[in-house]
């Protein structure tokens, strides 16, 4: 008898640890969100800190979908402030700092998407849960978890710890359409 009720209050102490480091987790409001975006945004030049809105999807091809409360973005390209997208393969005609840059670019882009699907609130963002890299590059290079830290440092920065925090699956690719340098899809989840 003396044992089952040892078990059972190291079971009580332990779930009661773990919904106290639950309830722990940092969630950032909207505002601090939003100034955290639209600095990254000024940072990478966006004028005023607003991203660029492209009229590039059709009825059959959506920037996001939203499925129960799981946002799926589509590839997003890393988009400068002017349109334009970086061309070309690593090593041979995009520096390694060119491709962090496009990282950071293509992160804003779907952040864009993400806030798009949360209805231009992203406070409702629960967890960044994963996001792909894909780098055009040629079959030496191999550096890249340092183009994705780019974006997986910004997505902290700006949802911080709690939220922005996501696994990765980052590859080289040997085409591209457009033959663009650098794109990223994420999936993310609502409160």
């Amino acid at each position: 008898m003396k044992t089952v009720i040892k078990i059972t209050l190291l079971l009580l102490v332990c779930v009661l640890s773990f919904q106290t480091n639950v309830m722990a987790q940092e969630y950032w409001d909207k505002s601090t969100i939003d100034a955290a975006f639209k600095k990254e945004l000024i940072a990478l030049g966006f004028e005023d800190g607003k991203y660029l809105d492209r009229d590039e999807y059709t009825s059959a091809h959506q920037p996001y979908i939203v499925s129960g409360n799981i946002i799926h973005t589509a590839s997003i390209s890393a988009f400068g402030p002017d349109g334009t997208a970086l061309q070309g393969k690593i090593p041979t005609d995009v520096s390694q700092e060119e491709l962090y840059v496009a990282s950071r670019l293509a992160c804003v882009g779907a952040i864009h998407h993400i806030r798009n699907a949360a209805g231009g609130d992203l406070s409702k963002v629960r967890k960044i849960a994963n996001i792909r890299y894909l780098t055009l590059s040629e079959p030496e290079y191999i550096d890249y978890a340092l183009v994705s830290n780019e974006c997986s440092t910004l997505m902290v920065r700006v949802f911080g710890q709690t939220v922005g925090s996501h696994t990765r699956f980052a590859v080289g690719v040997v085409a591209s359409p457009n033959n663009e340098s650098f794109k990223i899809n994420v999936i993310a989840y609502l409160k």
